[in-house]
């Protein structure tokens, strides 16, 4: 992922709407006990520890294998800091990348799948109701190719 040497843009104000609109809409709707309902979903594991641990780690898992197969197959991988780059922001260091992407996606996560998977999957079915917060996954999401350089 390169960025332009002037680049400025950036998507975190994005990262965190959903979970903006997630308290806010849980605050209007349920006042004080809606939000700590929210607030109890963010710490909730209902499988064992260590295979949700598993679930959240599998990305890195994902980014290792292909790493082994492209040096197997002899193609070219990235520089190791070009992975300290994010869109918008200087070269500041993998730990800080990793810490952004951490805390950018749980800020989306808050939104769609903490507040909004369940009431969609309750009128639309558990399938439909996927679905539906899929679309607007993707709705949310389509307008950052069209600003942010990666």
């Amino acid at each position: 992922m390169s960025v332009s040497p002037g680049s400025r843009s950036t998507h975190f104000p994005g990262l965190f709407g959903p979970a903006v609109a997630a308290l806010i809409i849980a605050g209007l709707t349920d006042g004080r006990h809606g939000i700590v309902a929210l607030a109890r979903r963010l710490v909730l594991v209902s499988r064992p520890f260590v295979r949700f641990l598993s679930y959240a780690l599998s990305p890195l898992v994902f980014l290792l294998v292909a790493l082994l197969v492209a040096i197997a197959g002899r193609s070219p991988v990235p520089a190791v800091g070009d992975f300290a780059r994010y869109s918008g922001r200087p070269l500041v260091g993998l730990p800080v990348i990793v810490m952004l992407v951490v805390a950018g996606a749980f800020g989306e996560e808050i939104g769609w799948r903490g507040f909004a998977l369940v009431p969609l999957q309750q009128r639309f079915g558990p399938v439909n109701g996927t679905f539906v917060l899929a679309l607007l996954w993707a709705a949310w999401h389509t307008p950052t190719f069209f600003i942010v350089e990666t």
